[in-house]
């Protein structure tokens, strides 16, 4: 995918495509992580759309979450959500 050690150094332009590729790869990435975390929120906890995004946020930032949950399901997706977003965020 890269270059080997025996290789020519690339030259600027295609060193800055490949950075705004993989860029953009990260950020989708990131945003259906956190469509997942808004989704779940939103519809399995009952919140509205503002607090579904800052828990979602909150979880993956790995601060906590808001606001209380009071259903079964809820908090079993809270800490599904926490796990996976753990799991997305570690090296």
């Amino acid at each position: 995918m890269f270059e080997k050690k025996y290789h020519k150094v690339v030259t600027v332009s295609r060193f800055a495509w490949r950075m705004v590729m993989f860029f953009g790869f990260a950020t989708g990435l990131l945003s259906i992580a956190l469509l997942i975390g808004i989704a779940g929120y939103h519809w399995i906890a009952g919140l509205c759309v503002v607090d579904a995004i800052l828990n979602a946020s909150m979880i993956m930032t790995g601060m906590g979450p808001v606001d209380a949950l009071n259903s079964t399901a809820a908090k079993l997706f809270a800490s599904v959500y926490a796990i996976f977003s753990g799991w997305c965020s570690s090296p």
